[in-house]
């Protein structure tokens, strides 16, 4: 079946668009794309110091960096896999990685989203996925982002490339208008990701629209909203920039000292939302 984009069918807003625009979009769709949310130079900034993390390692077990950073992070998975990881953890804690996170444009978008100018961003709510191919393991199936993040009602996700994506690699695929709500929660000791039990996945694949950005562009979305990641069948990796700003000012928030999950399991979740959340053994 050939799946609409998401360009087709979520709204495109202008970086300078009035914060009502922003906020009408969604509250009617729960999502919003923004084209060069995030400045060129900037992206190109933290692909170059990601593939400087790569060369760095490469050279310390005795292979020599091409310059291509796809080529070169699956040389340096494929000689040992942990140094892949130690690399997507070292890009957290880059200058670059920081500027994307907290680039003014795109806290002044979520601040009018919010009315307020309290605008958060926990450091271990955002990261930079990095998907390589057939590797499914942190690979979210339908899902809403507020069981795994537990902050401010709403907290906006953003989603941007690094690398072009096509449609080998896995987009994300997003179901507009599926942001009314919390769903049903089954959760499972020992699992990463909750079920919802009332959802049919096969009328959300109906419904859904796959993410067609490019580097800069971001899509902006509530914490309800439906979606799930693609598998990347591709020899090169899916990089892509995952933001979340939460409201500072949200008082249910606010009277919870800002706390947001950050364990496991989802034992606050169920805390929180007893009438929501099963949990299973």
């Amino acid at each position: 079946m050939m799946r609409a984009m998401a360009n087709e069918n979520l709204p495109v807003l202008a970086l300078d668009a009035p914060a009502e625009a922003f906020r009408e979009a969604l509250d009617a769709v729960g999502a919003f794309i923004v084209r060069s949310a995030r400045p060129q130079d900037a992206v190109q900034a933290l692909v170059d110091r990601a593939e400087a993390l790569i060369a760095l390692q490469l050279r310390r077990v005795g292979l020599e960096p091409s310059g291509d950073l796809q080529a070169d992070f699956n040389r340096l998975c494929d000689h040992e896999r942990a140094l892949g990881a130690a690399v997507y953890d070292a890009i957290a804690w880059t200058t670059e990685y920081q500027a994307l996170v907290h680039d003014p444009r795109v806290l002044r978008i979520c601040g009018g989203l919010f009315g307020s100018e309290h605008v958060l961003c926990p450091h271990t709510l955002s990261w930079v996925r990095i998907d390589r191919k057939d590797e499914t393991r942190h690979l979210f199936p339908w899902h809403q982002d507020y069981p795994y993040n537990l902050a401010s009602d709403p907290t906006i996700t953003t989603w941007m490339p690094l690398l072009p994506i096509d449609a080998t690699m896995g987009r994300l695929a997003v179901v507009p208008g599926s942001h009314g709500q919390l769903q049903r929660l089954v959760a499972s000791t020992g699992e990463r990701y909750v079920r919802m039990p009332d959802v049919d996945e096969a009328d959300l694949e109906r419904r859904a629209v796959e993410l067609d950005l490019d580097p800069g562009d971001t899509l902006f979305f509530h914490h309800f909203l439906l979606h799930r990641g693609g598998v990347n069948h591709s020899e090169r990796a899916r990089w892509v920039l995952n933001a979340r700003y939460c409201h500072a000012a949200d008082a249910a928030w606010a009277a919870q000292r800002w706390t947001y999950r950050r364990e496991t399991s989802f034992e606050l979740v169920r805390q929180r939302h007893p009438n929501h959340v099963v949990l299973e053994p």
